[in-house]
């Protein structure tokens, strides 16, 4: 889970900056996906571990692809 003081503003961040907060790091991608997608219940670590996992194998397919 990603705490108070790592959540950026994401109404303020241009897509470059978006990008590069998110970088590598699937727990990031799936934060902005529930803020756009409809948020997690804070309870939900099954949902929740799904979308990092999800993440995490996206990114790692678009890294193998370098």
């Amino acid at each position: 889970m990603i705490g108070n003081g790592d959540r950026p503003d994401l109404a303020t961040m241009d897509d470059a900056e978006l990008l590069a907060w998110m970088g590598l790091d699937p727990t990031r991608w799936a934060y902005v996906f529930e803020m756009a997608a409809g948020r997690v219940p804070e309870d939900d670590e099954t949902r929740r571990a799904w979308l990092v996992g999800w993440f995490t194998m996206a990114i790692e397919a678009g890294r193998a692809d370098r």
